[in-house]
């Protein structure tokens, strides 16, 4: 495993959330250059943007940079499958989730941390590793309260795990027991296996 070090810079929480506007007038309030650009998401204190770099809350007045989680040269991936998008916060924008792609032996095992931020203050919650097969099938999903992260029930307050889903059945299939002849293996979806004529 080879990742570069985290570079955090975190803010307080502040006093007064701004509120969404009302309807959109047309007006541009400010522009910024972003290279190269990944994705953005709605916090509960202003815009979030995912760069090549890392996660940034920016200040919903001026666009200036209020928090950052960078790892230079990570790889971000959708949050989920790699289609998914790069940033997900829960319901009341109060949390993101966000995606890092690591190597390991095989393609079949490569692993991804997925990383959860407090929107207003960019306050790491938790950081849990799994396999990237674990997060197939919308298998990271997120409350207000609690992110699903493979099987496992993460507590967006403090991070702690609050309970395991049993592994599923493979494919729906029962288990199958497989009883060998002289000279065949066989098998079937029913609860026994019976020989090849």
């Amino acid at each position: 495993q080879v990742l570069s070090p985290v570079q955090s810079r975190t803010i307080a929480a502040p006093s007064n959330v701004p509120q969404l506007p009302e309807r959109v007038t047309g007006t541009v309030e400010w522009s910024r250059e972003v290279s190269p650009y990944v994705d953005v998401a709605a916090g509960a204190s202003g815009p979030l943007l995912m760069t090549g770099e890392g996660l940034e809350g920016l200040d919903p007045v001026d666009g200036s940079t209020l928090w950052s989680y960078r790892r230079t040269g990570a790889q971000f991936m959708g949050v989920g499958e790699d289609s998914d998008p790069r940033v997900i916060t829960s319901p009341d924008r109060r949390y993101a989730l966000i995606s890092i792609w690591y190597p390991r032996t095989s393609y079949a095992d490569d692993g991804r941390i997925i990383v959860i931020l407090e929107t207003a203050t960019g306050r790491v919650v938790a950081e849990r590793e799994t396999l990237t097969a674990n997060l197939e099938d919308g298998c990271v999903q997120v409350t207000d309260s609690v992110a699903l992260i493979g099987r496992e029930g993460v507590s967006l307050s403090d991070g702690s795990t609050l309970w395991r889903l049993p592994a599923p059945p493979r494919c729906g299939v029962s288990p199958v027991r497989k009883r060998r002849t002289p000279s065949l293996w066989t098998s079937s979806a029913t609860s026994r296996a019976e020989p090849a004529p």
